[in-house]
């Protein structure tokens, strides 16, 4: 029989592998540690991995003594076995992506320490005064708004001017990060639109965080 403290070891073990991508990958957003996008996604696996060798496990020690069971022992046995192994590759499949995650922990903190109404006015200001200066035009870290550069954790980010392929949506862009990661904001007036997904979400009206 199972032990009650071997197994709510185990479920509890199970339960922080399965959480651990989506708490991880919300954190660093909220943290500004693109990073950590990466080390989530081997977390995803690593739940499976581990899933499916504790429901083995499970498996392999019972299942000598199976048939003295009774029929209410044997479905509290399957429910765990079951979800060892399906709730992580469930997570995988259906779950959301870490980008989204990761955008939502961005959110939140811009929630807690940005104006957006004072951001569209900063960014109207720079678009008025760059109009006609091209398709991409870059603004010097000191011009961006003392408060994105005051959050903590977060570095000055790299602004710029830019204009939709079409060229009829002009916006200001704010990127942090690089190389294999990178995250940021599109600015502009109330009725800018881009399409959402889940590597580009509206945080207001006008505004959206993006990962790239």
């Amino acid at each position: 029989m199972l032990k009650t403290k071997w197994w709510a070891t185990a479920l509890l073990c199970f339960s922080g592998v399965v959480l651990s991508p989506y708490i991880v990958t919300w954190r660093a957003g909220y943290m500004g540690n693109g990073g950590i996008l990466f080390v989530a996604g081997m977390l995803k696996w690593a739940s499976i991995l581990f899933g499916m060798i504790m429901g083995t496990y499970i498996l392999w020690r019972e299942m000598s003594q199976w048939k003295s069971f009774s029929i209410t022992k044997r479905c509290i046995y399957a429910m765990l076995v079951c979800g060892f192994i399906f709730l992580p590759i469930g997570s995988l499949l259906f779950g959301p992506e870490p980008a989204t995650i990761f955008l939502h922990g961005v959110i939140t903190r811009l929630n807690g320490e940005v104006n957006a109404d004072r951001l569209r006015g900063w960014a109207r200001e720079v678009l008025g005064n760059t109009n006609g200066q091209g398709p991409m035009v870059m603004i010097a870290a000191t011009d961006v708004p003392k408060e994105i550069q005051n959050i903590e954790h977060y570095p000055v980010p790299r602004g710029y001017v830019e204009s939709s392929p079409s060229l009829d949506k002009r916006y200001v862009s704010l990127r942090w990060g690089g190389g294999f990661f990178g995250w940021g904001m599109m600015i502009g007036d109330t009725n800018l639109t881009f399409e959402t997904d889940d590597t580009c979400l509206i945080w207001k009206p006008g505004i959206f965080v993006f990962v790239r």
